[in-house]
């Protein structure tokens, strides 16, 4: 199976002989378009090979697994994409965040200091956590 961007659409494509006579235009494969979804989905739990528009109910069922497999793909592609645009604009923030305060400093009395470092260490201790989960996933 073939899929291809189509707009903000996604087509899956099998492949289909036409066994009609080579001066009627068969004798060779085509591509025949069996479903199509909105480009950023990728939650197919609730496809059924019924949905599919061709093949045999053995050939949908197989049609249906890579659908969904590429739907779990992208899934992590996607996740993956937005974890480290994410750590991006955190950092990003975070250099703003500390040049201020280095900069303002003098300007702020104890009890905003004190809000701002506890601020540092509800993020410090979330970080420290992530850390963690991740290292006992990967272990």
């Amino acid at each position: 199976m073939q899929f291809r961007k189509v707009a903000n659409r996604m087509q899956c494509l099998v492949a289909v002989y036409d066994a009609r006579p080579a001066d009627e235009g068969g004798k060779r494969t085509r591509q025949k378009m069996i479903y199509s979804f909105p480009y950023w989905q990728t939650d197919f739990s609730d496809l059924q090979p019924v949905d599919l528009n061709d093949g045999t109910d053995e050939q949908r069922a197989e049609w249906v697994e890579e659908i969904r497999a590429y739907g779990a793909k992208k899934h992590q592609e996607m996740q993956a994409y937005r974890d480290g645009k994410l750590a991006e604009e955190l950092l990003e923030s975070m250099d703003k965040a500390s040049k201020k305060i280095g900069e303002n400093v003098d300007f702020f009395d104890g009890s905003e200091l004190k809000k701002i470092r506890a601020s540092i260490a509800r993020l410090t201790k979330a970080l420290d956590e992530r850390v963690e989960k991740k290292k006992r996933k990967t272990s």
